[in-house]
């Protein structure tokens, strides 16, 4: 065999190899971004419910307040100004509680317009001030690259561990009911889950 023809094997192997490890690289990002996109909201990137689950199976202090919150006057913004510009408004909101929230608080969008803050056990006097704080951060207007403003409001429902479960289940249902409870109560406010839920 002629130093040509081992050249040559040698440099198509180096090639095949070269393509073999850039499709292994491939492939290995695309399962790492399948999932990350598996346990994140596409529209704001927060952790869905999945990802919320996995957080809330992560922590390592017994007890954690879950804030439910559910935007007052989305639905009218989408209908009026168009579902662009309601995707804006979710996108701001998004960041406006990433913001507003600690280093080790998850916010998730689990739908719609609905989100969810999990946090670490605070008093409920804390808890309130937390919810009153984000009441008003997220009340405050927008402008959107339309040129166009738009005022919104939340309604935040709060439930505990262990006090209203301590599974993500359990308290999603006790702050979805206390979610309803501030919403009858006029919308713009927080309210915590009863003690006899669980």
């Amino acid at each position: 065999m002629s130093s040509t023809a081992s050249n040559w094997e040698q440099a198509t192997a180096s090639a095949a190899g070269f393509r073999l490890n850039k499709m292994l690289v491939a492939t290995m990002q695309a399962e790492r971004e399948n999932r990350f996109w598996a346990r994140h909201d596409a529209l704001t990137s927060l952790p869905n419910r999945a990802g919320l689950a996995e957080a809330m199976n992560a922590r390592r202090s017994g007890r954690a307040a879950l804030l439910h919150l559910d935007l007052d006057g989305f639905k009218a913004v989408n209908a009026t100004h168009g579902h662009e510009t309601g995707d804006e408004l979710l996108r701001a909101v998004a960041d406006r509680l990433r913001g507003a929230t600690r280093p080790n608080d998850v916010v998730a969008r689990i739908g719609g317009d609905e989100f969810v803050i999990l946090t670490d056990d605070l008093s409920p006097a804390a808890l309130k001030a937390f919810s009153e704080r984000l009441i008003a951060q997220i009340s405050l207007s927008y402008l959107f690259s339309c040129s166009r403003v738009a005022t919104i409001s939340v309604s935040i429902g709060l439930g505990l561990t262990p006090e209203h479960g301590s599974d993500i289940a359990g308290l999603l249902a006790a702050a979805d009911a206390a979610l309803y409870r501030a919403k009858a109560l006029g919308k713009s406010r927080c309210a915590f889950a009863p003690l006899s839920m669980q």
